[in-house]
């Protein structure tokens, strides 16, 4: 069997994301990126593969001012950091968390995004490896 291309979810915490629990339970159904994502992909994690199976669907394009809001950023996995808490400064919001992550990546946060759309194909039968 062809291994199919991949497409990095990795848990980052110090952003309030942590995606894999929300795909396995099909609450995350898309992804914002700079280009548009197509067909199957196996999400890897911290460059490992998981044999989790996804297959995207539809995109759409959006601007900085749809997809920089609490109800975008929660939808697509974001939460209050946990560092956050442990700070004792005040809370950093899934938007705000939204807004850093793509600033960490991107050097900034750009003007348009592609969210595109998936659904869940396949779960490894030993779900450890998520």
């Amino acid at each position: 069997m062809t291994k199919l291309p991949t497409i990095p979810m990795s848990p980052m915490p110090e952003f309030g994301y942590d995606p894999i629990p929300l795909i396995l339970n099909s609450e995350k159904v898309h992804t914002l990126r700079k280009r548009r994502c197509l067909g199957k992909k196996e999400i890897t994690v911290k460059g490992k593969r998981t044999g989790i199976i996804i297959e995207f669907h539809r995109w759409v394009k959006m601007v900085r001012e749809d997809f920089l809001t609490r109800s975008f950023a929660y939808a697509d996995g974001f939460k209050i950091a946990d560092s956050s808490f442990k700070s004792l400064g005040p809370p950093i919001y899934a938007e705000e968390n939204l807004c850093r992550l793509l600033s960490y990546f991107y050097g900034e946060v750009p003007e348009t995004m592609w969210c595109s759309h998936f659904r869940l194909l396949e779960v490894p039968k030993d779900n450890d490896n998520a």
